[in-house]
């Protein structure tokens, strides 16, 4: 009777663990291709997808097309950021869908697809394989600098992710490569000044710098708005912190603080932007909610940090700062924001008390 080793043993079950586990995975993934098929043929045939092909074809997107692709028209490589997981939500599979139909349907200018999300499961990335795409190992965090006409498509992306994109190419030679197909950026700035306008429930003026960057592109962006007929999508981009001193709600992203620090990009790149918002039926599942095509027209000569409001050093100073104050955990974020609130609502209490 022959004995088996320990450590033969436990390679052999850890073999077998990864085979399942990979063999479960294809299954899944089998699952997914099924469905995405589905989906692309419903979002294919949709009113949305007509309306959207028309708008596409047209005079005034293509005039914009031509001028970001210049000489690589046939030659753009789309990245999808923040596209979540195909195999635990269904929203990402028409998003999905979505990117591919663009780069089947359009004329052949989208010639590679990558992807890069932290939720990816291997399901997911066999899926995506399948399907042509390149799936990015490394988290770039958004901030590729293009050298090349370049699609970002960022379904879920947050405010501080869209603004570190901006960052990373704050150079008219770098922006003017960037197509940005979003949630609108024009409405996060208005949704920004709505909210200074009305007040804040605790002081966020540190935070402020990064709206700036929306605020000073703006005039340079070209938007190609996309229109739904319901608003349940929103719900995707937008946690909502209900101020305990007056019940307003601010539209606040709960998670990402950093944001507040990367509107600065976004408004500073809004008069340097050309917003196109495409009129849309009613789309398949709510399909790209209040999206636009971003275009951006920065002139050679302009020095885009005379854009953004104070002083460079100080401002890289104070991100240098804020990252070492980042690193703290989510748990700790969390607890922070409550204890800001709390204390928010006693000095309303005290404020209150005196008037009295």
């Amino acid at each position: 009777m022959s004995s088996t080793d320990p450590a033969t043993s436990i390679s052999l079950e850890l073999g077998f663990g990864i085979r399942e586990f990979y063999h479960d995975a294809e299954e899944k993934s089998k699952i997914i291709v099924q469905e995405m098929e589905r989906i692309s043929r419903e979002v294919r045939e949709s009113e949305f997808y007509s309306q959207l092909c028309k708008q596409i074809e047209s005079e005034e997107f293509q005039s914009k097309l031509s001028r970001t692709l210049g000489s690589h028209f046939f030659d753009v490589t789309m990245v999808i950021y923040a596209l979540g997981s195909l195999e635990r939500a269904t929203p990402p599979k028409y998003q999905l869908a979505f990117a591919l139909l663009l780069q089947q349907d359009f004329f052949g200018w989208i010639t590679r697809i990558e992807v890069f999300d932290p939720s990816l499961s291997l399901a997911d990335i066999l899926v995506l394989e399948k399907f042509g795409c390149t799936v990015l190992w490394m988290n770039e965090e958004c901030r590729r600098r293009v050298d090349s006409p370049t699609l970002f498509f960022m379904p879920y992306a947050s405010k501080s992710l869209q603004g570190n994109l901006l960052e990373a190419n704050w150079w008219p030679s770098n922006i003017n490569q960037v197509i940005l197909l979003t949630n609108r950026l024009s409405a996060t700035v208005e949704d920004y000044h709505d909210f200074l306008r009305d007040g804040t429930i605790f002081n966020l003026d540190s935070f402020m710098e990064n709206w700036e960057y929306l605020e000073a592109i703006h005039k340079c962006i070209q938007e190609i708005n996309i229109h739904t007929n319901s608003e349940n999508f929103a719900d995707s981009f937008l946690a909502h912190l209900k101020d305990v001193t007056n019940n307003r709600y601010l539209h606040y992203q709960f998670y990402d603080l950093p944001f507040m620090i990367k509107m600065q990009y976004l408004e500073a790149i809004q008069n340097y932007t050309e917003e196109m918002r495409i009129s849309l039926g009613q789309p398949s599942d709510n399909l790209l909610y209040n999206f636009a095509f971003h275009f951006f027209n920065v002139a050679p000569e302009i020095d885009m940090q005379t854009l953004l409001q104070g002083e460079e050093e100080v401002r890289l100073n104070f991100r240098r700062q804020f990252d070492k104050i980042w690193k703290i955990e989510e748990y700790q974020i969390v607890a922070l924001i409550e204890a800001l609130i709390i204390n928010a609502w006693y000095e309303q209490i005290a404020e209150t008390e005196n008037d009295l």
